[in-house]
């Protein structure tokens, strides 16, 4: 994977990755929606008078408009978002603490509408990165884990199988199928991109 311009970033920290109230979704969308004056020091912004927030619940796929601010709350109490007097504003996160996610790879995760998507293929990414760009086993149970779902509820289940297909089907990680090792539900990821492409039947 190479660094790609006009890209975005996102928590990358366990902590943040396992925040069951971090809408993945949300957080991305508007930082694909930010803007930066190109000074380094400077954080990315987004001015409330260009935020209309009915469309921004839309694009999020929140059924209530008062979602939107339950989840935008949730990202100023925890300062993943700063709630300034004419803007919001994201932190300057310190190396290690991120992924950065191209913008048209952002736009097409948002997208996607599937409620941790992001924070999934930045988990898989990570382990990628991590393991030296080299081929790796992971269970479908420890991707659970790792995004803070409980893997007991078949709900869970059937949404990681979801993901791993949705991600798999646009390049950006390429897995194996899935098979059963000591009774756990593995795959193996063979390679993690950050440019989407369809892949072909």
């Amino acid at each position: 994977m190479q660094t790609q311009p006009n890209s975005r970033q996102f928590p990358s920290d366990k902590k943040s990755i396992e925040d069951k109230k971090l809408h993945d979704i949300l957080y991305l969308l508007l930082q694909s929606l930010s803007e930066w004056d190109g000074n380094i020091e400077h954080n990315r912004f987004i001015l409330k008078k260009n935020l209309n927030k009915s469309k921004l619940s839309k694009a999020c796929g929140y059924k209530s408009r008062q979602t939107i601010y339950t989840h935008l709350n949730h990202l100023i109490s925890q300062q993943y978002l700063l709630d300034l007097d004419d803007r919001y504003e994201f932190p300057l996160l310190k190396n290690g603490e991120y992924f950065l996610i191209p913008y048209e790879t952002a736009l097409f995760l948002v997208n996607t509408q599937k409620y941790n998507v992001i924070k999934t293929y930045i988990y898989l990414s990570m382990r990628w990165l991590s393991n030296g760009n080299s081929p790796y086993e992971v269970s479908h149970k420890q991707i659970c884990d790792a995004i803070g779902l409980y893997w007991d509820d078949q709900n869970n289940r059937d949404t990681i199988s979801s993901i791993l297909l949705t991600l798999h089907n646009n390049f950006l990680i390429t897995i194996s199928s899935p098979h059963f090792s000591n009774g756990v539900t593995m795959s193996t990821v063979s390679h993690v991109d950050n440019i989407v492409r369809k892949r072909e039947a």
